[in-house]
């Protein structure tokens, strides 16, 4: 009778999980649809210029810089890493070899044309959506890859995050799996090589390389009792190391002072206390050094695999967090915080981590209105804008660098609290796996609706 039982429960168990899968499969499907559709919706200039950049890569000149410095001046001030240009600049050149446009009189404002550029965001797209599927405990997370970040982002810009946040992504899957694995090692140089492909897209990969370099120095002296084994595993970290932290510069040659001064510029111009020449004090850079003593102190003292766990999605989302509370930075970059957000949820059993994702998620929707260099312009093509300004802007950002700031607090409460808890008791129930992550992904909509009755409404309050 209990078999019986037993059997009946598991093919219920078994439809169910059937059905939610198709369910999953079915919104993603229209989630892409939707982002398929406000593709050929207007775009930032941005998206413009990078495209020019990658056509002449697809036209054979692989002096991009050069070319484009004598045609733009200001493009010092705006330099990428090249590997972006060289992905745009071969699928542009596939797209004149099957007709789809003349090479030489190519107009991305065209709307087949626009489709066809951003054929590569949306596939990128989708693949963070379907490896979230395949690898996340909670398969319904993939949901917020379509969320306000990837909106402004991708949608508005047209910008390159996209692509770093997707090899972020990948490398936090990879080091989480590789805590659990024998074969750790090879899932740690794999993750550390994903994240120095991600700098070639965007620099501020570079951010987290401390968090991921003591990690796996401190896994192969844990795990690694052979001498030899262990000289030989920390010989291939150094070789990669080096590598992913040379070869920038010897991609971008003479030109890595204008990516380092230009939209990377947090690498060398960063926020500080005073003026002029007094500006002495880096803020971003104090805490920087604060979290990485932190880290190292935190990691000496763990060696279970879910302790790396808590301590590598903890430190990763603190650390992406604190540049973008102390770095007034353009809203595309904070996309790299969605792995992290991800990650942080996926391995933890607090509703909490959902309310606080809800709370920047919704917020961060208000923080291109503040902007004044065209965002807020293309904004209005697609939902209501309010413009933010003088005080107001204040307040906004505060309230994301406060909703950040406490959630990092309350995660290191939890972290510390379920240091004893195995995986098993880490269980959300069916319903919350689906029904919060679709909160995340659809509350930013209330602001949507909601914002342009608020502004009548105080319009008809404060009018004379």
């Amino acid at each position: 009778m209990d078999n019986a039982a037993t059997r009946q429960y598991m093919q219920l168990n078994s439809k169910r999980l059937l059905r939610e899968s198709a369910y999953l499969k079915l919104v993603l499907t229209l989630l892409f649809s939707f982002y398929c559709y406000l593709s050929i919706l207007p775009k930032h200039v941005d998206f413009f210029s990078l495209n020019d950049v990658a056509q002449l890569i697809a036209k054979g000149h692989f002096n991009i810089y050069e070319i484009y410095a004598e045609s733009h001046p200001g493009i010092i001030g705006n330099m990428h890493p090249p590997l972006f240009y060289f992905i745009d600049g071969a699928w542009i050149k596939l797209g004149s070899l099957l007709h789809i446009y003349d090479l030489d009189n190519m107009d991305c404002t065209n709307t087949s044309i626009q489709f066809w550029c951003m054929l590569p965001y949306l596939l990128v797209l989708l693949a963070c959506a379907v490896i979230s599927y395949k690898t996340l405990k909670n398969r319904w997370l993939g949901l917020l890859w379509f969320g306000t970040f990837t909106f402004i982002s991708v949608i508005i810009m047209g910008q390159t995050d996209i692509f770093a946040s997707f090899f972020i992504f990948i490398s936090t899957i990879v080091m989480i799996k590789g805590f659990y694995s024998d074969n750790y090692a090879l899932f740690m140089y794999i993750g550390l090589m994903s994240l120095s492909v991600s700098t070639l897209i965007k620099t501020y990969g570079f951010l987290l390389f401390p968090l991921y370099l003591i990690i796996i120095i401190k896994l192969i002296y844990q795990r690694t009792e052979d001498i030899g084994l262990r000289f030989k595993h920390y010989s291939i970290l150094l070789i990669l190391a080096s590598f992913a932290l040379v070869s920038p510069m010897l991609i971008y040659g003479k030109w890595v002072s204008g990516i380092a001064s230009g939209e990377s510029s947090w690498v060398f111009n960063l926020q500080t206390f005073g003026a002029g020449p007094f500006q002495v004090i880096s803020i971003w850079l104090i805490g920087y050094c604060i979290i990485i003593y932190k880290m190292v102190k935190r990691l000496l003292e763990i060696s279970l695999p879910q302790e790396y766990t808590d301590f590598f999605v903890f430190f990763g989302l603190l650390n992406i967090s604190w540049f973008f509370i102390s770095v007034y930075s353009h809203p595309q970059w904070w996309l790299i915080l969605v792995p992290f957000i991800i990650a942080v949820i996926d391995n933890s059993d607090r509703a909490s981590n959902y309310i606080f994702a809800a709370l920047i998620y919704n917020l961060f929707l208000l923080y291109p209105m503040r902007w004044i260099n065209g965002i807020d312009i293309i904004l209005k093509e697609y939902i209501f804008v309010m413009p933010i300004e003088g005080n107001n802007s204040i307040i906004l950002f505060t309230l994301m660098a406060a909703t950040l700031a406490i959630w990092i607090i309350e995660l290191k409460k939890e972290i510390e609290n379920n240091d004893s808890k195995l995986d098993a008791e880490r269980k959300r129930t069916l319903k919350e796996n689906i029904i919060l992550p679709v909160i995340v992904l659809i509350s930013p909509l209330a602001i949507v609706v909601l914002m342009p009755r608020i502004v009548e409404l105080l319009g008809a309050i404060f009018s004379p």
